[in-house]
């Protein structure tokens, strides 16, 4: 009895990492299939998000023509095709102009191509100042 068990264990302990295998590679399949579908979910919402923004910034400006009064937020809105400098990291003082940032960009964080430096960078919004802000006009 003894002698089967020793020479079957071997068989029953590669099938079972066998089983265990497909069951790991198949949970992963599905994790990355969830993970695709959030992730076309998430650029659906930013790209709503954007348009809701951009609609939205142009019924702000005709409240601003009419001379009624406007609540914003005090945190500075940087639009694609401004000129910045950089005021903080590892570009400190270099310039560059905004340009559209990627649909997986998170929110606070703007894409800069910054002169001198081939490709943009995505960059904190509280480490850039438009062009006119830094004292440069």
């Amino acid at each position: 009895m003894l002698l089967f068990i020793a020479i079957f264990a071997p068989f029953v302990v590669l099938f079972l990492v066998f089983v265990v295998l497909f069951l790991v590679v198949r949970t992963s399949n599905r994790v990355a299939a969830i993970q695709r579908h959030q992730f076309e979910e998430f650029a659906q919402l930013r790209r709503a998000i954007t348009e809701l923004r951009h609609s939205a910034s142009g019924m702000e400006r005709d409240d601003h023509a009419a001379g009624l009064p406007a609540i914003g937020a005090s945190v500075r809105v940087l639009q694609v095709g401004e000129e910045v400098e950089i005021i903080d990291g590892p570009h400190v003082g270099k310039h560059g102009k905004i340009v559209p940032s990627p649909d997986w960009a998170r929110e606070g964080v703007i894409n800069v191509e910054v002169t001198g430096i081939e490709g943009p960078r995505l960059m904190d919004v509280s480490k850039v100042a438009r062009w006119n802000e830094a004292g440069r006009a």
